[in-house]
């Protein structure tokens, strides 16, 4: 004698449970993308930054070769001469500093908050500061808390 067959519903679709469950996996994944694509976006940021402030670095040392002396405050403007890129932009975001003392100079970047650049790029720049050396409006190395970064350009010699 052979069991009375039983038959099952055919099943259409999925279930709530299988719905939630591929849901909150998609979630967690995504969340995963943003916190790597917001630290990289911080990365280039930061990078960007401590690139303009190279390329002013390399200008300046153009003007000193032209001109015989290495630029102050004054003769920012002057720089745009000797560069093809927007790194000297209108936001004043970028200066030639005196700020330690009047015997170096720096050439500086503002990287606070109302110039856009956020505490995960400051945070970017603080762990790059011993590579570049990348220091403060007062000469110590740069800390996330500063919203100046500046690079020596020259000692002036008396």
């Amino acid at each position: 004698m052979r069991p009375a067959k039983m038959d099952f519903p055919v099943r259409k679709g999925f279930t709530l449970v299988e719905l939630l469950i591929v849901t909150v996996i998609i979630g967690i994944l995504a969340g995963s993308l943003l916190l790597v694509f917001g630290s990289a976006r911080n990365r280039s940021t930061s990078t960007r930054v401590i690139s303009d402030l190279m390329t002013l670095k390399r200008v300046s040392s153009m003007f000193y070769y032209d001109t015989g002396r290495w630029p102050g405050e004054a003769d920012y403007g002057a720089l745009r001469y000797y560069i093809d890129r927007d790194a000297l932009d209108e936001t004043k975001t970028y200066r030639i500093r005196n700020l330690v003392g009047p015997d170096r100079v720096f050439v500086a970047a503002l990287v606070s908050d109302g110039n856009g650049i956020s505490l995960g790029v400051r945070k970017s720049l603080e762990r790059e500061a011993s590579t570049y050396n990348l220091v403060n409006e007062v000469g110590t190395p740069y800390t996330s808390g500063n919203d100046i970064v500046m690079v020596l350009l020259r000692i002036l010699e008396p």
